[in-house]
């Protein structure tokens, strides 16, 4: 067989695509992680600077300051806190702002700012450098959602140590961990806020995703070429050796070649895994469909035996149940009508009617769950242990009872559902016990079909000494009784429907005013079937009807 790509190109794509997006996820996995914590990193030493200058504004009571807008005596002192704290951290800005209108984000000014060493080194006027408590923030200095923010924290008085990215055109990538000042009373004045310079970090984030995108990169082709390698030598050419041997072998088949002439070239697998096995597997195989073929001609003269016993199985199976009709010509109380159909040689399906006496009628419907020869031969032994129950004059009820009880001895664990009935002709009294088999429908005169009244009780054969209920219903003239077994209902057509008790019901009462003879109304009910299913034969069960009218005395 010929393919448009080979097994060898095949798999050496798939482990580049594989490999690759493997390098792709854990580059992202990595850079990602890589990135949550420098920027945590990052949060933590700008927060730990914003605690250090709050401490200081709590000690010398600048929240008042900023209340009263007045510098007062330990403003400077404050200042050279905060610088101590510039200082000895690595931030780009330490300062505070307030707000003389809240609504207005142009009113936005100083409370104080921090300078370094290196900074108050420049030889410029102290007063240029510092920002003084009431002097207007310049012009960019904060962009309007950077103001919005510091307002909305100081309006909500926000608790904690708050954060936020800003990227100015005049300061850059910045990243600002602020926290509300608030006065002796406990009133929201201002914001202290510590900007650090976050350029760093994604130079940092750049420099990590470059060197790990090229070790990745590194190891993957790596891994690649050396996995590639031992899955050529192990794998790849080992296989290719079985596919062209077995195209080898089955193209001798469809030349014809006898069986006896058949020739396959083993593959030597030196190593002992899983393709050591498939190539032992298909060299036995290969010598067991030689073998086979040998002995096909013996083995279907040998079926074609089992057919022939089988379908005289099934004539001899049919033989026994009532097949002649009318069954009863010279009784005027009722007619009864039957028939069988089976989806193989034999059947798990039967029915029976007999005459008890000369004043009551017996009919019996049941289903083997199982088919073969076993399910016919249960069939043969069920029906006769009910019939001779039934003839020694017992109930319905003690009937099951009795075969119930011999069965469970003998049925290698086969049950039997089955539907037992006894029609008293003289008073209309039909008299039933159903064990576990699908209810019978029943048509009083001028009616339609519905279901019987029945308990459901145990099925034949499943253990001993088990109850079973009896109950009865009286039939006037005309009354139709429909017995059958589930092979009907449970038929299924091309779209994997069951023909449903539904369907089945109204068919049946569909028939009444089509035609008058219970033969005919069964052959209607087997064309409805067979209408269903359409193509689908094998939805096809073994299905037994029945049908019985009762005319009375």
């Amino acid at each position: 067989m010929k393919h448009a790509m080979g097994l060898k190109k095949r798999v050496i794509l798939l482990t580049v695509v594989v490999m690759s997006a493997l390098t792709a996820i854990l580059t992202v996995v990595g850079y990602t992680q890589f990135s949550r914590n420098v920027y945590e990193g990052y949060v933590k030493y700008a927060a730990a600077a914003v605690n250090a200058a709050s401490a200081a504004f709590r000690k010398y009571s600048m929240g008042d300051l900023v209340a009263a807008r007045s510098m007062g005596e330990d403003y400077d002192a404050a200042r050279m806190e905060i610088n101590t704290v510039k200082n000895s951290a690595d931030i780009r800005y330490l300062y505070a702002v307030y707000f003389e209108d809240l609504d207005d984000l142009a009113s936005a000014c100083y409370v104080i700012n921090a300078k370094s060493d290196e900074e108050l080194a420049t030889g410029e006027p102290i007063e240029s450098i510092y920002s003084y408590m009431g002097e207007k923030c310049e012009e960019g200095a904060f962009d309007q959602n950077q103001l919005a923010v510091f307002r909305d924290a100081i309006r909500y008085d926000k608790p904690g140590i708050l954060q936020q990215e800003n990227n100015t055109a005049e300061y850059g990538h910045l990243l600002t961990c602020y926290t509300v000042v608030h006065d002796s009373a406990g009133d929201p004045v201002a914001v202290l806020g510590v900007d650090m310079d976050i350029n760093k970090m994604h130079n940092d984030r750049k420099a990590y995703l470059f060197t790990t995108c090229l070790c990745v990169a590194f190891f993957a082709v790596l891994s690649i070429g050396i996995f590639l390698f031992v899955l050529d030598r192990k794998v790849t050419k080992p296989v290719t050796a079985l596919s062209a041997g077995t195209d080898s072998f089955v193209q001798q088949l469809k030349d014809g070649v006898v069986p006896e002439e058949l020739l396959y070239q083993k593959v030597e697998v030196s190593s002992q895994d899983e393709v050591y096995m498939l190539a032992a597997n298909i060299s036995s195989m290969v010598d067991a469909l030689r073998s086979y073929m040998v002995n096909l001609k013996d083995v279907m003269t040998e079926k074609e035996r089992i057919g022939a016993e089988l379908n005289i199985a099934m004539q001899i199976q049919t033989s026994m149940l009532p097949r002649s009709f009318p069954a009863f010509p010279e009784r005027t109380e009722f007619d009864i009508y039957a028939v069988l159909r089976a989806s193989g040689n034999t059947s798990g399906n039967f029915y029976d009617f007999f005459l008890v006496d000369k004043n009551r009628l017996a009919v019996v419907i049941g289903d083997i769950n199982g088919t073969g020869i076993p399910a016919a031969l249960l069939m043969v032994i069920t029906r006769t242990l009910i019939k001779n129950y039934a003839r020694l004059g017992f109930e319905p009820e003690r009937v099951f009872a009795e075969t119930n009880n011999q069965l469970s001895e003998s049925s290698e664990g086969m049950t039997t559902a089955a539907f037992l009935g006894i029609l008293n002709l003289s008073t209309g009294v039909f008299s039933y016990v159903n064990g576990g088999h699908r209810i019978p429908l029943l048509k009083h005169a001028g009616g339609t079909f519905e279901p019987l009244p029945a308990k459901d009780c145990f099925v034949l054969g499943s253990m001993a000494e088990v109850p079973f209920w009896q109950q009865s219903v009286r039939l006037t003239q005309g009354d139709l009784l429909f017995f059958y077994t589930k092979g009907l209902t449970d038929a299924e057509n091309e779209e994997n429907m069951q023909y449903s008790e539904e369907h089945m019901r109204q068919r049946l009462n569909r028939t009444l005013g089509e035609v008058y003879e219970l033969k005919d109304i069964l052959e209607l009910m087997q064309e409805d079937v067979q209408e269903f299913l359409g193509e689908n034969r094998s939805g096809q069960e073994d299905t037994a009807m029945m049908i019985l009218r009762y005319f009375g005395i």
